[in-house]
C-alpha cells in the first residue's frame, strides 16, 4: 500500500502536461507584464497639445514688478486665464490651447498695459515682457507689434503652422 502511494505522488509531481502548463502560464505572465510596462512607459512625442506664455513685468527703468495682474484672453473663444507676477516679476501660463491671445497687465500706481496679439503655438512658449509706465489704471498703453517667434530657453528644431496656412495647402484628391 504505501508503495502505491509513493508511486502515485512521484506520478502526479512528474506530470509532463501539467509542467508544460505551469511554465506556458508563467512565460504568459512575464510576458503580459512586459507588455503592460512597455506601453506605461512609452511617452508619445510629438503629442502636445498645448502652448505656454511666460515674461517678466518691469517698470520704466527695468525694475521688476512683483503683485501684477496677468491676464491672457484667448481671442477666439473669450476664454481668460488670471496668474500674477511672482517676486522676481515673471509670470507663466500653461497648457494654453494654440491661437491668439491678448495679455494684460494690471498693477494700482501703474498704467494698464496690453498686448493685443500673442500668438501661442503647440509645443512652444511666447514670450509676452511688459514695460509699465507710471500713470493710473484708466491708462492704457497697448502694444501692437510683437517680439519675434523665438524661443531662447528651447533647443527644439520645429516649424509650427495655422490653421490659415494648413487649409491653403493644397489636399489630395479623394
Amino acid at each position: 500500500m504505501e508503495s502505491q502511494l509513493l508511486e502515485k505522488c512521484i506520478s502526479n509531481s512528474h506530470n509532463p502536461r501539467e509542467e508544460y502548463m505551469q511554465k506556458f502560464r508563467f512565460v504568459l505572465r512575464i510576458g503580459v507584464t512586459l507588455a503592460c510596462l512597455l506601453a506605461l512607459s512609452l511617452s508619445l512625442p510629438g503629442q502636445e497639445r498645448f502652448g505656454n506664455v511666460s515674461g517678466v513685468a518691469s517698470d520704466a527703468t527695468g525694475a521688476v514688478l512683483p503683485d501684477v495682474a496677468v491676464t491672457i484672453t484667448n481671442k477666439a473663444t473669450n476664454r481668460t486665464y488670471n496668474t500674477r507676477t511672482g517676486n522676481d516679476g515673471s509670470y507663466q501660463a500653461q497648457d494654453l490651447e494654440p491661437g491668439r491671445y491678448s495679455v494684460r497687465f494690471e498693477k494700482s500706481g501703474f498704467a494698464r498695459y496690453e498686448v493685443a496679439d500673442a500668438l501661442v503655438l503647440v509645443g512652444r512658449t511666447a514670450k509676452v515682457d511688459a514695460q509699465m509706465q507710471v500713470g493710473t489704471v484708466e491708462v492704457t498703453v497697448q502694444v501692437t507689434e510683437t517680439a519675434p517667434l523665438i524661443d531662447p530657453t528651447s533647443t527644439l528644431v520645429a516649424n509650427n503652422i495655422t490653421a490659415e496656412e494648413f487649409n491653403s495647402l493644397p489636399k489630395a484628391r479623394s
